[in-house]
């Protein structure tokens, strides 16, 4: 007979959304299970690590993990200089950003389970009809909760009944295709972290090029290193995502940016992933299930940025738990859409249509021959400037 273990809220995904919001849940006294299907959190770390300083108001104390502090933003186009706006940020040793989160999390009494992942969902008699619909009570037992069943790295089976389901498992979620919500379109990212000093730890660095079609290129400093790395649409066949990323790095190498010797970069560690550019889902509660972060397409289009949303939705979402739970029902759980509309509808909408803009018009722009044509595109899709922002 396979172990039950029972618990208020499963969450599926230890990145920041589900980390987050496991803290959230335990330091309220509400009962979580957090697992994730890596053995080690963040290895290999699949993110440029940027942060807006305004996720230190999502948390009560202090930020672990902060390896520099940034106060600007500068773009290329081409490689040539094109502006500077104030930006001031976190680049994080994520990590240790999420080992935080984590300890913090199990220290107040939640449970984590890595290693470990989501196979299957029972969602119990009804339990995921019509949203707001009356549900039968909790305090009935199974009628009211979901079974998932649970496998670890060692092959061993278990099952979690728990009263709600937590997506916070990224691009590609499980919970999201049971409930048949998922992102359908992405950027590929290619980075490393490269042990070698920027010039200006103060600036995060952004490079719009031709060849980096429908993304950009970037360099963040770290306290003893950098973060390299290009995002673009999904490369074709005959593209190698690799090459493109080489070539990036040999012409970063000779724009003097960084505290080195010679045109050449050191290799570093290398990571890949997919990021969400569809954005926000139609549908992210289904009623015991709800989707958070990357999972519920709440990364930018335009720029990929997730973190600071993921921990935001789950700040939503723990306090619509909380009620939830008060309630004794599922009609609660329908404010989250709500919520994540008024939150991040407003910005999501417009990277979505400058990021169908960019698609739409990379190849003519870049074809024309001229920088001009390019660059006024550029201009009308990126974040630092001005006529990304008119209506």
């Amino acid at each position: 007979m396979e172990k039950i273990q029972k618990c208020d809220v499963l969450i599926i995904g230890a990145g920041p959304a589900g980390a987050s919001l496991a803290l959230y849940l335990a330091e309220e006294g509400i009962g979580a299970i957090l697992i994730d299907k890596k053995a080690e959190i963040d290895n290999p770390v699949r993110c440029a690590e940027y942060v807006p300083a305004a996720i230190s108001r999502l948390f009560d104390g202090p930020i672990s993990g902060i390896s520099c502090l940034t106060a600007t933003m500068d773009t290329y186009i081409e490689y040539e200089y094109a502006n500077t706006i104030s930006s001031p940020g976190f680049m994080l040793d994520r990590p240790a950003f999420m080992k935080s989160l984590i300890n913090n999390f199990t220290e107040n009494g939640g449970r984590f389970l890595p290693g470990t992942r989501a196979v299957s969902f029972n969602d119990g008699h009804g339990i995921c009809g019509k949203q707001g619909k009356k549900q039968k009570e909790w305090q009935n037992n199974d009628p009211g909760m979901v079974s998932t069943k649970i496998q670890g790295s060692n092959g061993e089976r278990s099952v979690v009944k728990s009263k709600i389901v937590v997506g916070a498992d990224g691009p590609n979620s499980t919970v999201g295709k049971h409930i048949e919500s998922t992102n359908s379109g992405y950027i590929s990212g290619l980075g490393e972290n490269i042990p070698i000093e920027a010039k200006d730890k103060k600036k995060t660095l952004i490079f719009f090029s031709p060849e980096i079609e429908g993304g950009y290129g970037w360099l963040f400093p770290k306290k003893d290193s950098i973060n390299l790395g290009i995002g673009c649409q999904i490369p074709g066949k005959n593209m190698d995502l690799k090459a493109l990323y080489n070539s990036f790095k040999r012409k970063v190498a000779s724009m003097g940016l960084l505290k080195s010797t010679g045109d050449l970069i050191p290799a570093g560690e290398m990571a890949a992933g997919l990021i969400p550019s569809s954005g926000m889902l139609k549908k992210t509660v289904s009623g015991s299930f709800i989707l958070a972060g990357d999972a519920a397409g709440l990364t930018n289009p335009i720029t990929g940025a997730g973190i600071y949303n993921a921990v935001f939705s789950a700040k939503i979402i723990s306090g619509i738990i909380y009620r939830t739970l008060e309630a004794g029902d599922h009609g609660p759980l329908a404010m989250i859409e709500e919520e994540y509309k008024n939150t991040f509808g407003i910005s999501l909408g417009r990277a979505v249509e400058k990021r169908k803009m960019l698609i739409s018009e990379w190849k003519s722009a870049a074809g024309f021959g001229d920088k001009k044509s390019f660059e006024k595109l550029i201009r009308q899709c990126w974040v630092s400037f001005r006529d990304y922002w008119r209506i």
